[in-house]
């Protein structure tokens, strides 16, 4: 089942687990601590800029039901 969740490329690392809505589809749970260490480590950016660009282009996304949700 997991490999029909959406997830979000090179994040791997950051996923905390499994979680569904109730009566709606499951979804990947990502720590967000870790998504904008990992976009960091991944990229020229400092921390204001991976943070700024986590929400923009991560947290912002919805792709569907089965869109991850992020952990603080």
């Amino acid at each position: 089942m997991e490999e029909d969740l959406m997830k979000f490329d090179g994040l791997d690392d950051a996923i905390l687990g499994v979680a569904c809505r109730a009566g709606g589809d499951q979804f990947f749970v990502y720590s967000r601590d870790v998504c904008i260490k990992l976009l960091m480590a991944q990229s020229d950016m400092d921390l204001e800029e991976a943070e700024e660009y986590f929400e923009f282009n991560v947290a912002c996304a919805w792709i569907g039901d089965t869109t991850p949700a992020f952990m603080e």
